[in-house]
C-alpha cells in the first residue's frame, strides 16, 4: 500500500521525485500523486529472448494521506 513498481523494457531516468498520473478501469477520475524511486532491478528472461524488463520500484511521498488510501481502496475495489 505504500508504492508501486513499473515493468519496462528501457531503463527510467533516475529522478529523486516525480508524479504520476492513477485511474481505475471504467472510473471517470484520476489523480496525480508524488512518489520517490526505491529500487530498479533487470529481472532476466529467458537467454533467446535478449535483455530483461526493468522493474523500478517508488514508494509514495505520503502514503498515509487521505487521497492515496483512498485510490488504493478504488483500485482494490475496482480489481475485485
Amino acid at each position: 500500500p505504500g508504492g508501486f513498481a513499473i515493468a519496462s523494457d528501457e531503463n527510467l531516468a533516475s529522478v529523486p521525485r516525480r508524479q504520476f498520473r492513477f485511474s481505475a478501469p471504467n472510473e471517470p477520475w484520476s489523480l496525480v500523486l508524488s512518489a520517490q524511486m526505491a529500487f530498479c532491478l533487470l529481472r532476466p528472461r529467458s537467454k533467446s529472448l535478449g535483455l530483461g524488463q526493468y522493474v523500478t520500484g517508488f514508494t509514495f511521498s505520503d502514503s498515509s494521506a487521505p487521497e492515496v488510501l483512498e485510490m488504493l481502496g478504488k483500485v482494490a475495489d475496482a480489481d475485485a
